[in-house]
């Protein structure tokens, strides 16, 4: 992993390369890097909101204020991509790539995601495979509770070797 994580590194703006060039990316080494990307944002002329964790990943919400034509809805759209290019997209990658669970500690997350899920009102047999954790959530999408447990569980929902 260190060593796919140092290849991403060799194509990254600097600003991302000093995060990768261990071949690891730090929960504040992220957070910096996304903390950077939003000022990027906010100095772009956008209003930027704090920080928010969502299924493993740490993102904002941003706003534009202003009137909004095709022509400047095209050029917030590369502010916004350019921003994130320079400063976490490649971080980003490192950090999912480094959380990304082998096959067996993927299947070691299963009873504890089924088991929250039914906590949350789903319908689901103890050995539920893949298909049935899907299918049940496909028909809870409504569910706040079904929702948490994907924000606590999002290991699971990413896919390894």
């Amino acid at each position: 992993m260190e060593d796919q994580i140092k290849e991403l590194a060799a194509s990254a703006p600097e600003s991302q390369q000093q995060i990768l060039a261990d071949g690891r990316v730090l929960p504040s080494e992220y957070e910096r890097a996304v903390i950077a990307e939003r000022d990027c944002v906010e100095q772009a002329g956008f209003v930027v909101h704090d920080l928010v964790w969502s299924e493993g990943q740490l993102g904002f919400d941003a706003e534009w204020m202003g009137e909004i034509e095709a022509e400047q809805d095209a050029a917030n759209i590369r502010a916004l991509d350019a921003c994130k290019d320079d400063y976490s997209r490649i971080v980003a990658r490192a950090a999912i790539l480094q959380d990304t669970p082998t096959a067996s500690e993927r299947e070691a997350l299963r009873p504890e995601l089924v088991q929250c899920l039914r906590a949350a009102g789903i319908q689901l047999e103890e050995e539920a495979d893949d298909q049935d954790i899907f299918t049940a959530l496909t028909d809870a999408v409504d569910n706040a509770s079904a929702s948490e447990c994907v924000n606590e569980h999002y290991q699971y929902f990413i896919a390894g070797e």
